[in-house]
């Protein structure tokens, strides 16, 4: 049995229905630039993680993350899927910054490097991602996650499969 006093969370979100049906009238960077200035919802999953949009342009995107308490795991670091999911979404959304209006996208897959461990006592980390290639249905990507001294904590890769509008090719 534990003494020591329980900590609670509480995460809430917007109908992300909402925030897609937006989403789809605009291009990818239009709707990323609105969740940046507030105008749309950050996604559901991104208000779990508590990550923000820095910056974003096309096929260019920096999250920013304050790695807290509740994303370690039982030996005191950060989890290494939370180090994963901040890559994949910086990656996704610097390919969804290319994307024109309709077009969508899904991670195919994704490999990340462990350099340093992540600890809840680093005051924030930037995960800054780029595109390597744009094919017309595959895009490469490349992310790292630095703290604000530029040290490298993690890198890796990803594919995305984009999915294009019914009767247009890109």
């Amino acid at each position: 049995m534990n003494d020591k006093p329980s900590r609670t969370r509480t995460v809430t979100w917007e109908d992300p229905a909402l925030s897609t049906k937006a989403g789809r009238s605009l291009t990818g960077l239009d709707y990323l630039t609105a969740v940046k200035n507030g105008k749309l919802p950050i996604s559901p999953f991104g208000r779990l993680l508590d990550y923000r949009i820095l910056e974003v342009r096309p096929g260019y995107a920096v999250l920013e993350l304050e790695p807290e308490e509740y994303h370690c795991n039982p030996t005191g670091r950060v989890h290494g899927g939370v180090a994963s999911s901040l890559l994949d979404s910086a990656m996704g959304c610097a390919v969804q910054a290319t994307l024109e209006r309709g077009v969508g996208y899904a991670t195919l897959e994704i490999k990340v490097n462990f350099v340093h461990p992540l600890a809840n006592q680093i005051p924030r980390v930037r995960c800054e991602a780029k595109t390597l290639h744009i094919g017309s249905r595959i895009i490469t990507v490349e992310g790292k996650i630095c703290d604000e001294q530029g040290k490298l904590y993690a890198h890796g890769t990803a594919t995305f499969m984009l999915f294009q509008p019914e009767g247009r090719a890109r």
